[in-house]
């Protein structure tokens, strides 16, 4: 039976025996594609099995179709310049030429007569007024855009962690502590068919059902074999063992506690439906009242290597699970359960596992099918920047804001790396793509610009090093569109200004305040008006 293409790839010849996926700087949008389409000027594909190709930056384009980097997107009209990831127009009486497109130079009629130097300095005033006028026009334009796509990123990124794209599946932790081998070798579809499942449609209808007592236990843990889903035999009766412990320490009802295991909660036979089980994993983990660390020491049956709790720590996808529950709530409840028993997870164990990409992914280790197809890790971008516009907004101090303070921010470049390694064989030979990019400075300046337009102030944000405590004033250095270096950040930083929550803050400022760096709201006519204070103290992260 004759199978249409999935998209991103094409079948160009008849009676072919497989889809070939689209290379870089080509797409196919639509199922059962011929033939895949070159990218338009403009827009690039930088992996293959693309279905569709993404537009350069605003005021950008490329120098012919068929782009695969977004490096391409690095040709500007005639009169502007690429600078910081964007198109600026040059200043007035400046152009490029075509020996030196890459900077602005001196209009050849500069230099011409006296006569027209006369007539440029009568008229300079209105006419250097009107042009700057513009010039500030269009480049607010430009940033209202940059802030549209930062802003529709933040939202997509939102979405992933603040609902359901599947329902939530539990079972009842009696029900669960009953199940006998062959019935978990059912997987989701067979203990659906038996009525054993609860479905949860929504995050709102989940918050109600805890609200009214639910408990859930989350049982994280890494697969041991290649061909048969879900725990082991000997895994499952740890699993057990760990459901039973965590019931009687809390003193929690059986009849309202429930359980989330991957086999059982995620559908396993619809590919489609399963992705969104599987894009909702990092919200499922936030919901959890427990997290269960299942790691006793055995070896993975095919590759006979040691699994424990080591092996459980290089896995991206327990250290996803770990991530959301202890930004949400903290590490209280989480567990971790070996041959010597079930002990409380410290706060240094955690720390480490948020280094999320310092984690080995499957895909990566069987080289993306020689380099063909995309790496898990661009499916987690979403969700992470989801996870960290919430915590650097979130004012109110909780158990998961206080983990998040000291382990995200304090490694934000580990946490959310700017590129990674793609690798294209078993042999471990990459290439480096980009991961997170500039997104987290981009965040960072929304989250700035809201915060300050939300107290009625204008978002332009001015980051200002004034004088010492005596009142002199030292030269101001003002960085607009760029969040400081952590070295200016963090040697002028003032601890002892926070207030009780480390959060946000807001008072009058006195411009004769001298005292430290700061992130400031400004008004039109440049006064200080508030501090916008999102990130506490930084440590030094190498010792995590």
């Amino acid at each position: 039976e004759c199978e249409a293409c999935p998209v991103g790839h094409a079948a160009p010849e008849a009676a072919a025996t497989q889809c070939s996926p689209c290379v870089a700087g080509t797409y196919a949008e639509e199922i059962g594609s011929l033939a895949c389409t070159v990218c338009s000027k403009g827009t690039y594909a930088s992996s293959s099995a693309q279905e569709s190709c993404q537009a350069c930056p605003a005021g950008t384009t490329t120098s012919a179709a068929g782009a695969s980097k977004f490096e391409a997107c690095s040709i500007c009209e005639e009169g502007w310049v690429f600078k910081n990831y964007t198109c600026e127009e040059c200043p007035l009486g400046f152009t490029t030429s075509s020996d030196d497109p890459a900077s602005c130079s001196l209009r050849s009629e500069i230099s011409g007569t006296l006569i027209v130097v006369g007539l440029i300095l009568v008229f300079s005033s209105a006419f250097s007024f009107g042009l700057h006028r513009m010039y500030k026009l269009r480049l607010a334009a430009l940033q209202a855009k940059a802030d549209a796509a930062t802003e529709q990123t933040v939202r997509r990124g939102l979405a992933t962690i603040e609902d359901f794209g599947h329902p939530m599946v539990l079972m009842m932790s009696s029900d669960f502590m009953e199940l006998s081998q062959g019935e978990l070798r059912k997987l989701h579809e067979g203990n659906r068919n038996s009525h054993r499942l609860l479905f949860v449609d929504n995050y709102t209808k989940f918050q109600a059902m805890r609200d009214s007592g639910l408990k859930v236990i989350f049982l994280s843990y890494q697969w041991l074999s290649w061909t048969t889903k879900g725990p082991s035999d000997f895994q499952w009766e740890y699993m057990k063992m760990g459901v039973g412990e965590v019931i009687a320490q809390n003193k929690w009802p059986a009849n309202q506690t429930y359980v989330w295991l991957d086999i059982l909660s995620i559908p396993q036979e619809h590919r489609r439906v399963q992705s969104l089980a599987v894009d909702s994993l990092y919200v499922y983990a936030k919901c959890a009242d427990a997290l269960v660390v299942i790691c006793p020491k055995t070896v993975h049956e095919n590759t006979q290597e040691v699994a424990d709790l080591a092996s459980y720590q290089s896995r991206v996808w327990c250290r996803v699970e770990v991530l959301a529950r202890c930004c949400t709530r903290g590490i209280d409840k989480v567990y971790l359960l070996d041959e010597k028993g079930m002990t409380a997870a410290t706060t240094e164990w955690a720390a480490n596992m948020v280094q999320v990409f310092d984690g080995n992914m499957t895909c990566c280790r069987q080289g993306h099918d020689g380099g063909t197809a995309p790496c898990n890790r661009l499916s987690l971008i979403l969700p992470l920047l989801g996870l960290y516009y919430e915590g650097i907004t979130r004012e109110e101090m909780t158990p998961g804001l206080e983990f998040f303070e000291h382990t995200i921010l304090n490694c934000k470049e580990r946490v959310f790396p700017s590129q990674f390694h793609y690798t294209v064989n078993t042999e471990g030979d990459y290439e480096v793509h980009e991961l997170f990019g500039d997104l987290i400075e981009r965040v960072d300046l929304y989250a700035r610009a809201r915060t300050c337009k939300s107290r009625g102030l204008s978002k332009s944000l001015t980051l200002s090093k004034v004088g010492d405590s005596d009142g002199s004033s030292a030269p101001t250095t003002t960085k607009e569109n760029n969040t400081p270096d952590n070295t200016d950040f963090d040697d002028n930083y003032d601890s002892s200004e926070k207030n009780n929550t480390g959060k946000i803050k807001s008072k009058a400022k006195d411009s004769n305040d001298t005292s430290d760096l700061r992130d400031v709201c400004t008004i039109e006519d440049g006064s200080i008006m508030a501090d916008v204070e999102l990130w506490p103290d930084r440590a030094d992260c190498s010792s995590i």
